[in-house]
């Protein structure tokens, strides 16, 4: 007798996918074509009150295919190709033969992430900075009388390292604590130029236009980033990347509230309003609303799909 062992996931096959994902992901790639076509007109920052937004979240409950319809469209965006040459939708085939069509060029997506696997020590913004490795290293050279992209990166990861490292000695003398805290400050006040100059330097060692996708699962599952990661794909805001983000929605409020009371807790607040669990749900809400629009969200489930919650 054999055991057939479970799969975690995959990407979807052509014959197998159903008319909720074929919508969903027709939406996806329509705002991704929008987002380019937006990224042309400027690579200026914008004031953080009038920029557009450069999230897309994928949420639903566990068992919905979230991550399955993540890896589906990076597949796909490297080679729309590819998805005409697999079995055909019988059912479906009008709608699945188009999926992709009009994705040529549009994108150009990083590993997946998953905030599971982010080291413990690690703070969420360097996290990110740390996902444009793999390309950096594959596109790195020596260039005389200029800053090397690795050279950018380097001092972009350092940064933000140091930047938001926290003072765990209790024993420092308080000239070294002001030290510590005149570097992170430092920090903070160069990270978004550097971001910039990295980003131009990268955008112009890889030739074309293309959107950076910056793909990031399990959304909601780490106790210890829920809030932190919101903030750092605030932070590095750029007209030509766009985190695509994966989880439950309701955990991802959870991780976040439970983040807000333990900090509040840490302040010394008084016992009423450290323990205000409402209060702590509802600034989550709004961290949530802020950095993921109800426009941009995309809900999957067992049963279909539906644009916004």
């Amino acid at each position: 007798m054999t055991f057939a062992l479970p799969k975690d996931t995959g990407p979807l096959e052509r014959d197998l996918v159903t008319g909720p994902q074929i919508a969903l992901i027709s939406n996806v790639n329509a705002c991704l074509r929008s987002m380019r076509d937006d990224a042309q007109r400027s690579h200026t920052m914008p004031s953080v009150f009038n920029r557009t937004p450069r999230t897309l979240f994928i949420t639903g409950e566990s068992g919905s295919g979230k991550t399955s319809l993540m890896l589906t469209m990076i597949r796909h965006w490297a080679s729309p190709s590819s998805w005409r040459e697999m079995a055909p939708n019988t059912r479906l085939a009008g709608p699945a033969d188009a999926l992709f069509e009009g994705m040529d060029g549009v994108v150009q997506a990083l590993p997946v992430m998953s905030l599971l696997s982010q080291p413990p020590n690690l703070n969420a913004y360097a996290w990110l900075v740390l996902s444009f490795l793999p390309l950096v290293e594959r596109l790195s050279s020596d260039t005389w009388g200029e800053p090397s992209l690795w050279d950018l990166w380097n001092k972009l990861y350092r940064d933000t390292v140091l930047a938001w490292e926290q003072d765990t000695h209790d024993n420092q003398t308080s000239d070294t604590r002001v030290k510590n805290a005149r570097v992170r400050q430092g920090g903070w006040d160069r990270i978004q130029d550097q971001w910039f100059a990295f980003m131009a330097s990268l955008l112009k060692q890889l030739g074309h236009q293309r959107l950076l996708v910056v793909p990031i699962d399990d959304l909601g599952l780490n106790l210890d980033v829920g809030g932190d990661i919101l903030r750092a794909v605030r932070w590095f805001w750029h007209p030509s990347v766009v985190f695509l983000l994966a989880g439950n929605l309701e955990d991802l409020v959870e991780t976040v509230a439970l983040e807000d009371m333990g900090k509040r807790r840490r302040l010394s607040m008084s016992s009423e309003r450290s323990n205000d669990w409402a209060g702590s749900q509802r600034r989550a809400s709004a961290l949530i609303a802020r950095v993921l629009p109800k426009s941009l969200r995309f809900t999957a489930s067992k049963r279909g799909w539906y644009l916004g919650i």
